[in-house]
C-alpha cells in the first residue's frame, strides 16, 4: 500500500515509501532481481522475512532493519506462519513515462 500523496508532484518518482504485508510463504520467487538505481531501506514491523542480498541470506525479524542498493540482485519470502508487515523506503525510482504501476521492493 503506497503511503506517499500524489500531491508532492514529482516527489513521489524519486522516493516511494510502502508498507507491505507478505503472507506466510509469500516470496519474489526462487530467482534474485533487480530493479534499477538507488537504494531501498527497510524495517520489519511484524513477522520475519528472509532475505537474500547477493550472495547473503539472513533472517529479519520484528524491529530489524535493512538498506541495500536496487541494483543489487535479491529476493525475500516470509518463512514464518504469520503474516510479516514491512516497511519499505525507495529512492530514484525508474518507471517509464506514464507508468503508475507498483514495483515490488
Amino acid at each position: 500500500d503506497p503511503l506517499w500523496s500524489r500531491g508532492l508532484g514529482d516527489v513521489y518518482k524519486r522516493q516511494d515509501l510502502c508498507r507491505c504485508t507478505i503472507e506466510p510463504g509469500g516470496s519474489t520467487g526462487n530467482e534474485l532481481f533487480v530493479t534499477g538505481q538507488g537504494e531501498q531501506i527497510g524495517v520489519v514491523l511484524k513477522g520475519s522475512l528472509e532475505l537474500w542480498v547477493g550472495d547473503r541470506v539472513v533472517l529479519l525479524n520484528e524491529g530489524d532493519s535493512f538498506c541495500y542498493a536496487s541494483s543489487t540482485p535479491r529476493r525475500w519470502r516470509n518463512p514464518g506462519s504469520q503474516a510479516t508487515e514491512v516497511i519499505w523506503a525507495i529512492s530514484n525510482i525508474t518507471q517509464a513515462a506514464g507508468d503508475e504501476t507498483q514495483r515490488a521492493p
